[in-house]
């Protein structure tokens, strides 16, 4: 899906497989609910990968499972589970 702004920017929405997502070079990112990813690769194709084209690259997660604590701790897990 594409939505096209007036100001000549487009928004898209892509599929959470990482392995597709090696060509992008992405402004802005949005990921939800970041906790339900299995591994961190998505993360790491997504801000390592893209961010090397970009100076200021916006990242932006959400969730509506998790509050506080409880929502850093299980982000935090997908980030720093090991392969």
């Amino acid at each position: 899906k594409e939505i096209h702004t007036k100001y000549g920017g487009v928004l898209k929405v892509y599929s959470a497989d990482a392995a597709t997502k090696h060509v992008y070079s992405f402004s802005a990112i949005i990921i939800d609910e970041l906790h339900a990813q299995p591994n961190r690769r998505l993360w790491d194709v997504l801000t390592a990968g893209s961010n090397a084209a970009r100076r200021q690259q916006a990242v932006i997660v959400l969730t509506t499972i998790y509050s506080g604590v409880e929502y850093f701790t299980k982000n935090l897990d997908v980030l720093t589970a090991a392969e």
